[in-house]
This record gives structure tokens, C-alpha cells and sequence, in this order.
């Protein structure tokens, strides 16, 4: 199955996709579609398989969430705040 993608970058992001592109000696629309498949190939293989154990679970989680950037800052998701001028 394929995607036709149509991307609007700046032109210094089309530059430096260029040039990672050579220096893997690949063309920019292989280069992107490695990165997007490597990027996406842990929720890919979650969703391919059914979850054996917890530790599975545990392990796609993890590395979904590593993913992510850690906030310098606490949040306050108390149900105070949450619903706070909502009249309770």
C-alpha cells in the first residue's frame, strides 16, 4: 500500500533533507519514508500484534512514551483544578 504525501517546508528544511538524503545515498521520498517508518514502527507493531502479556504492554508504553518530551514543570491535574470555575 502506498501514500502520496504533499509537504510545504521552508526551504531550509527541504535543503537539509537534500543533504541527509545523499549523505544515506537515497533520494529524499526514500529518505522520508525511512523516517516515518521508523518513527511509527513501535505503534505499528502493537497494533500488528495482540498484547501476550503485561510486560508487552509495559514494554510498547515505554517506548511510546520515550517518544515524547518530559515537561520541566509539575501540572496540577487535581479534580479542583480541573473543575475549578465550573460552579461545584
Amino acid at each position: 500500500m502506498t501514500l502520496d504525501v504533499h509537504l510545504q517546508l521552508p526551504p531550509e528544511y527541504i535543503d537539509a533533507l537534500r543533504q541527509h538524503a545523499a549523505a544515506n545515498g537515497e533520494d529524499v521520498s526514500t529518505y522520508v519514508s525511512a523516517l516515518i517508518t521508523d518513527h511509527l514502527q513501535s505503534d505499528a507493531n502493537f497494533t500488528r500484534r495482540s498484547i501476550g502479556s503485561p510486560q508487552d504492554f509495559d514494554e510498547w508504553l515505554n517506548s511510546w512514551a520515550e517518544r515524547h518530551p518530559q515537561l520541566k514543570h509539575v501540572i496540577d491535574d487535581s479534580r479542583e483544578s480541573i473543575y475549578a470555575g465550573c460552579g461545584e
